[in-house]
This record gives C-alpha cells, sequence and structure tokens, in this order.
C-alpha cells in the first residue's frame, strides 16, 4: 500500500513537472516609442508670424490739441501807415511840404511796421514785414513800367501799382503778421501767517 501511494505521488509530480516544462511564458511587450519634436533654428531673415491684436471698434479718434490763444498787435501797424500815407499825399498835393513830408512819409510806412514787430520780439516777422514793404511796391512800379508804350503817359500807371503794392504790403503786415501767442498769466497772492512768537508775510503765486 505504501509504495502504491509512493508511486502515483512520484507520477503526479513528474506530471506537472513537464506540463510547466512547456508552458511558454508570453512575449514582453514593446516599450512605448519615443516621440521627438523637430526643431527648426531661427535665422535671420526668417519671418516669425504673431497673432493679430484686434482694436476695439469703437475706440474714439484722439481729439487735436486745442489751438493756442494769440494776440493781435495789429492796431499801431495800421495807425503809423495812416500817417505815412498822409505825409506822402499832403506832398503830393502840397509841393512846399514835400521835402519834409515825402521822407517822413516813405520812412514811416517801411520801418513802423518792423520796429512794431521788434518791440513784441517777433524777429522773424519783422524781416517778413520788412521785406514786404521793400518788394511789394517795387514789384508794383517795374510791372507798371514794363507795361508802358514810350509813347503814351504812364505816370498814373506807375503810381497806381506802386501804391497797390503799397497796401497790398500793409494788409498782410496787419491781418497776418501781426499776432503773437499769449504769454501764461501770472498771479500772486499774499500770504500771512500767525503763531505765538511771530508774524510771518510773504508771497505765493504761479509763473
Amino acid at each position: 500500500m505504501l509504495w502504491r501511494f509512493l508511486g502515483m505521488f512520484c507520477l503526479i509530480f513528474a506530471v506537472s513537472e513537464r506540463a510547466n516544462a512547456q508552458t511558454v511564458p508570453p512575449a514582453p511587450a514593446p516599450p512605448p516609442e519615443t516621440v521627438v519634436e523637430e526643431q527648426h533654428p531661427i535665422q535671420v531673415g526668417d519671418v516669425i508670424m504673431a497673432p493679430r491684436i484686434e482694436e476695439p471698434e469703437d475706440q474714439p479718434e484722439s481729439a487735436p490739441p486745442p489751438a493756442k490763444p494769440r494776440h493781435w498787435y495789429g492796431a499801431p501797424i495800421l495807425l503809423a501807415d495812416g500817417v505815412a500815407y498822409g505825409s506822402i499825399l499832403l506832398a503830393v498835393k502840397v509841393e512846399p511840404t514835400s521835402g519834409v513830408a515825402l521822407p517822413l512819409g516813405i520812412g514811416t510806412y517801411l520801418l513802423a511796421g518792423p520796429i512794431i514787430h521788434a518791440v513784441h520780439r517777433r524777429w522773424g516777422r519783422m524781416g517778413l514785414s520788412l521785406a514786404a514793404r521793400a518788394v511789394l511796391p517795387i514789384a508794383g512800379l517795374t510791372t507798371g513800367a514794363t507795361s508802358c508804350n514810350g509813347d503814351s503817359d504812364c505816370s498814373s500807371t506807375l503810381v497806381l501799382l506802386t501804391t497797390g503794392g503799397m497796401l497790398a504790403a500793409s494788409i498782410i503786415d496787419a491781418s497776418v503778421l501781426a499776432y503773437e501767442p499769449i504769454a501764461d498769466s501770472v498771479s500772486v497772492q499774499p500770504a500771512l501767517s500767525v503763531a505765538q512768537d511771530r508774524v510771518w508775510l510773504g508771497a505765493s503765486g504761479t509763473f
């Protein structure tokens, strides 16, 4: 009986060993493939596209800065030109006064406007005023002289064109050039401080 039990045990052991020897282990799974990102080096000259930044459609347009206020000082120029024209007219109508009135009128016409611009420290306007007062009457005189014929009397044409040039220079000087920006106002206010041991009096303001 014992030998039969041992024999069966050996037979079962041998069969189990043979079954384990024939069993093939499963093949290992392949490792996952690693994704390598392709790098593109940036060179000089490459164009990089950036996303467009859209501005709001209802954005109000920036208003232009307000124009600075200007001061007109053409009244003294008009007054001086009136004196100049009156002196020239007096020299023409009253011949004995021509020795004084004519130089006075021409000098006042040429120099009064530029001097008024210089008083207001408008040096560029001073040069433009002097140039206009000298060039425009000469241009009128030259135009009248070239349009005259040798047989006809052109004195009236010369006087008319020369006077027109003088009037044009006066109008340009008084209406276009005689402006200056208004300076910032200066305000001064008194200041008083009273303490137990002292009294202080001063002034404060904006310049």
